[in-house]
């Protein structure tokens, strides 16, 4: 395939992905890692890696426009933040362990059964998607949470 063709298909992936991460706050990985190993023959571990780096530049930008219009509340993510981080530490290392020791087959597989996983819940989800109205239970006015997560 021609050098430019490559680009341009690739820039046109990163700007759906970075579109889909964004709006579904599930990340750009979900688009980014199918196509890169499906169409252009990527090993998996590095398309994971360059997942991460393009979810990590989206969620900075998205991140900074939910917080500007409000659409988060900062301390369920810094609660949910403690236990993310030695989950990312567990998870890349697990990988690569995996993908060392000749099983690169079975995180293949985990990753299509957690796309079809998340395909499903999507098309299952009978609420709406924007929370119009927010009532906090005792708990959460108890822990100080004044906002709502508008993903649940």
């Amino acid at each position: 395939m021609d050098l430019i063709w490559y680009l341009l298909i690739l820039g046109l992936i990163a700007i759906v992905a970075g579109f889909v991460g964004s709006l579904t706050g599930i990340g750009g990985g979900i688009v980014i890692i199918p196509v890169l190993i499906i169409f252009f023959n990527v090993p998996l571990i590095v398309a994971i890696g360059a997942s991460v780096i393009t979810i990590l530049a989206n969620s900075a930008t998205t991140g900074s426009a939910y917080i500007r219009d409000h659409l988060t509340d900062l301390r369920i993510g810094m609660f949910l933040e403690i236990a993310t981080v030695p989950g990312a530490i567990i998870g890349a290392t697990l990988t690569v362990v995996l993908v060392h020791g000749g099983l690169e087959q079975a995180l293949v597989i985990a990753l299509g059964v957690l796309l079809v996983t998340i395909a499903i819940s999507g098309f299952l989800r009978q609420h709406p998607a924007f929370v119009t109205e927010f009532h906090p239970d005792a708990r959460s006015r108890r822990l100080g949470f004044r906002g709502d997560y508008h993903d649940a």
